[in-house]
């Protein structure tokens, strides 16, 4: 199972039972959701979360409140958490963290991550084309996490389902660590949205869109990693 396929299981207990409902639910949670947001300003990004701590791999990550965990859908995946709506329970976004086991040594795939970029993003391409189509990279490039090289991968994927098409946006940090490819993403439909039907004003849809972005970006640099 793909990453996306972790995203798709969430939205599809979310989407109901046809597309245009779907959408109309979409849109109307992103009304919602917007002036909710652009009225509360930074005050969201003061709340208090929590850690996660994978004590076999020595991995944790931190994530705030407004997030509640989940059931991982595979074996791979460690760990799950989903941003909800309150009253609808409308998946804003998820979170989850994955170890695969892998014959490559670390610091060779860590190394691999930093001289061989292109090739490795033209691979997370081509897994992800296996589940999606129109598959567009936004940013990817090798970065370093709590001190460990990594590569950052942001992209767009449209991927048909029974009864809709979903446009997604996934954030991924991917590292090699205790024998094992970390990959730690979060993923969201909302981005995605054509800020022109959304039934808000340009100004407030912007705000939101920034504020699901810098949520996500503030959980991801929050991956640590304990050494002996």
């Amino acid at each position: 199972m793909s990453s996306i396929d972790l995203i798709l299981g969430a939205f599809y207990r979310t989407s109901g039972a046809n597309n245009s409902k779907f959408n109309h639910n979409i849109l109307r949670t992103l009304g919602v959701l917007i002036c909710l947001l652009f009225s509360a300003g930074n005050a969201l990004a003061q709340q208090e979360g929590t850690w996660y701590r994978d004590q076999e791999l020595r991995i944790s990550f931190h994530y705030s409140n407004k997030f509640v965990p989940a059931e991982p859908a595979e074996l791979s995946t460690r760990f799950v958490v989903n941003w909800r709506t309150r009253k609808s329970r409308s998946l804003i976004l998820s979170c989850y963290l994955k170890a695969i086991p892998t014959e490559v040594e670390d610091v060779a795939g860590r190394l691999y991550l930093k001289n061989n970029s292109n090739e490795y993003a033209a691979a997370i391409v081509r897994n992800t084309k296996s589940r999606a189509f129109e598959v567009e990279v936004l940013e990817s490039r090798p970065v370093y996490i709590d001190g460990l090289q990594a590569f950052y991968i942001v992209m767009d994927a449209s991927v048909h389902g029974f009864d809709a098409t979903y446009e997604l946006r996934t954030f991924s940090l991917r590292t090699f660590w205790e024998g094992h490819e970390v990959i730690f993403e979060c993923g969201t439909s909302l981005m995605s949205a054509v800020l022109g039907d959304l039934p808000v004003d340009q100004a407030a849809a912007a705000t939101f869109i920034s504020n699901i972005e810098n949520e996500i970006k503030k959980t991801l640099r929050t991956l640590h990693f304990q050494r002996h």
